[in-house]
């Protein structure tokens, strides 16, 4: 079942869905569809990391005996580098490829005063010994 909504949207949003819409072959509808999805997952997946980071439920923090706060540092850190990496919007792949191909270890992710500049440069190092390319 399909429904119809009406939305307000400024010129600046109109511009993006118009470079949205011609840059995916797709109507309006489609791409906000498409956007809402994408958001939605997004949103979904970073709130299961954190909770099996703070429940202990991850490898990280499952030795913890403070998971919830262990946790959060690393999740803080995570996203403070993946964003220092990737920009302001990092992905949920960006997000995995840290955790699992990098490992947390590789940049500390467990210090609560992490230097994040620090840490870009340990994965940056990382994933080229591994034979990527690199971000910095």
């Amino acid at each position: 079942m399909k429904h119809q909504i009406n939305i307000r949207a400024s010129d600046m949003t109109m511009r993006q869905l118009g470079a949205l819409t011609a840059q995916c072959g797709t109507s309006i509808t489609e791409t906000v569809s498409l956007a809402i999805d994408r958001m939605y997952r997004g949103e979904i997946k970073m709130d299961r990391i954190l909770h099996n980071l703070t429940s202990g439920a991850s490898y990280l923090t499952e030795s913890s005996e403070h998971p919830e706060v262990d946790g959060q540092i690393i999740y803080d850190n995570i996203m403070a580098v993946a964003t220092r990496l990737y920009g302001d919007e990092p992905t949920d792949a960006d997000i995995e490829y840290l955790i699992d191909r990098i490992g947390a270890g590789t940049f500390d992710a467990y210090t609560a005063d992490l230097d994040i500049e620090t840490a870009a440069i340990a994965i940056d190092k990382a994933a080229k010994t591994r034979g990527g390319t690199g971000w910095l």
